[in-house]
């Protein structure tokens, strides 16, 4: 990153794209262009508390885990001393406690946090609950956004991996990279976002490294040959008009489809900067607009790359939002 203020300080601010941990800058200011999918398969540092509810016990309904202070978002790091990594333990360690107390070991908000949850006994007399409903791993599949000179350290997606229900940032624990094969399109409607169906391969080819709100970055097991080189635009370069989009709607393979950026919506935002609109014939025809499963497609303006694709806009099937690859430089 400071490689690349340098050299163009006085000039204007020029960040490179970046989507991997620790990457090494390229010569000029290039990266590797991707657009090709990706899988990932990751474990939670912790386990993620997705809700509370209420259950039904021998008193009525109720919610220990609300009463005693729990919050959706929290992450439970032990219990009763005991550090914890899976669902399961939880579950395990809630059963066996006969309705005895538990001492809970929480981080919220990157603060730790000590709490006390009684169990009760669900109303059929069979088992003991807390109201907590829990997760400890996560999978998906997205678009690599660039590839670094090694061909191996990447990024991609444009935005982290959620807790779906509370739309939270899941914690890193372990994650592994699959190669992935789009198999269908799922056409996008007013009603309902598309969606990019493929099959995820069970064979580890990466190690995902870092989960962040502006992308994942990671490092393939083998170099990627054969990738389009190309410059990385700074903010200021970037206007409204005419871009492409590169990502995949069959196999592997990056396709380049035409596009417009057609509003700079937040240029001080994480996330959202601009609104892009899918304008190519073929690819309205195969996916109706921005699907779910293209978050991470490069998008290259005047032969430079831009940005990516993060959102798709409810509103409107054929467009969604994009980063500035600056932000995802500085998320490295």
């Amino acid at each position: 990153m400071q490689k690349y203020k340098n050299k163009l300080k006085g000039i204007t601010l020029f960040l490179a794209l970046v989507l991997c941990l620790s990457l090494v800058a390229l010569a000029d200011g290039e990266v590797y262009i991707g657009g090709f999918p990706f899988g990932v398969k990751m474990t939670t540092n912790g386990v993620f508390v997705s809700a509370t509810g209420d259950i039904d016990s021998a008193v009525g309904r109720v919610c220990p885990a609300r009463d005693a202070g729990v919050l959706e978002g929290d992450i439970i790091i032990s219990i009763n001393g005991k550090r914890v990594d899976s669902a399961q333990q939880v579950a395990d360690l809630i059963s066996d406690s006969k309705g005895k107390r538990l001492e809970l070991e929480i981080k919220r908000e990157g603060k730790a946090l000590t709490v006390n949850l009684i169990p009760v006994q669900t109303s059929d007399g069979k088992s003991y609950k807390t109201g907590l409903f829990i997760k400890d791993s996560a999978s998906g599949i997205g678009t690599v956004t660039y590839v670094e000179e090694d061909g191996q350290t990447f990024g991609g997606l444009g935005h982290g991996i959620t807790d779906r229900a509370t739309l939270k940032l899941l914690p890193l624990g372990e994650g592994t990279v699959h190669n992935v094969e789009i198999n269908d399109v799922v056409k996008g409607s007013a009603e309902h976002p598309g969606e990019l169906k493929g099959t995820l391969n069970s064979n580890e080819v990466g190690t995902l490294l870092k989960n962040t709100d502006m992308g994942v970055f990671g490092r393939l097991d083998k170099k990627i040959k054969a990738l389009e080189k190309v410059e990385v635009a700074s903010p200021g370069e970037i206007k409204e008009g005419k871009c492409t989009i590169y990502t995949c709607l069959a196999g592997q393979s990056s396709t380049p489809l035409e596009a417009q950026i057609v509003k700079i919506v937040d240029r001080n935002s994480d996330t959202k900067n601009f609104i892009v609109t899918l304008t190519d014939k073929k690819g309205l025809e195969r996916a109706g607009g921005i699907v779910q499963g293209m978050s991470g497609s490069p998008i290259v303006q005047n032969g430079k790359l831009v940005g990516a694709v993060t959102h798709v806009l409810m509103r409107d099937q054929t467009s969604g939002y994009g980063i500035f690859i600056e932000n995802m430089l500085e998320a490295e």
